[in-house]
């Protein structure tokens, strides 16, 4: 968190401004909705998961430097408790602690989160749930999980993961049938 939050007004004290219309975009409720339709402007697939973030830290700060920031510093904060989990999935609490504390000291992580560009750890929190969904639906070997984790690859349009779901649901459908 330290590392995160350290002078984050201060260095660099530049505005990137490479998504300046989508994130004035995520400065008001509306705002987001039009932002990510491409309403009377350019347009960009970024998702309302985008322009939340930049919602709520403007709502509490006002549209400064330091409230662009703050969104990027929350969601990258956020997703160390996701990726414990994950971790802890696979492996147990050690591996959880150890996927947890990798990112959180990751350089391209803590760099991501102190910019004004764009939460970019939103997007790894739907795959990250992807990834928990895959694994409950391989071990529970039931057709619900492994709908449910086909719906997800569809939304993240994972094409190569959802064939292969598609391929099981079909065939324990026929199994089921016969």
């Amino acid at each position: 968190l330290f590392f995160r939050l350290y002078a984050i007004n201060h260095i660099p004290d530049i505005f990137e401004g490479e998504l300046s219309f989508f994130s004035a975009g995520g400065t008001s409720f509306d705002g987001m909705f039009l932002a990510n339709k491409g309403a009377r402007g350019p347009w960009a697939p970024l998702g309302l998961l985008y322009y939340l973030p930049i919602y709520i830290t403007t709502s509490l700060y006002g549209a400064t430097l330091t409230a662009l920031r703050m969104s990027s510093t929350l969601v990258g904060v956020f997703t160390i408790p996701f990726m414990y989990m994950l971790g802890r999935r696979i492996g147990g609490k050690g591996m959880g602690l150890v996927a947890a504390l990798l990112l959180a000291l990751n350089f391209l992580h803590v760099g991501w989160g102190r910019t004004d560009i764009h939460p970019h750890g939103v997007t790894t929190w739907p795959s990250l749930l992807l990834c928990v969904l895959l694994l409950r639906a391989f071990d529970s070997r039931k057709a619900i999980d492994a709908f449910g984790a086909d719906e997800g690859a569809g939304v993240l349009d994972a094409g190569e993961i959802e064939e292969v779901l598609d391929h099981e649901l079909d065939r324990k459908s026929t199994r089921l049938n016969s």
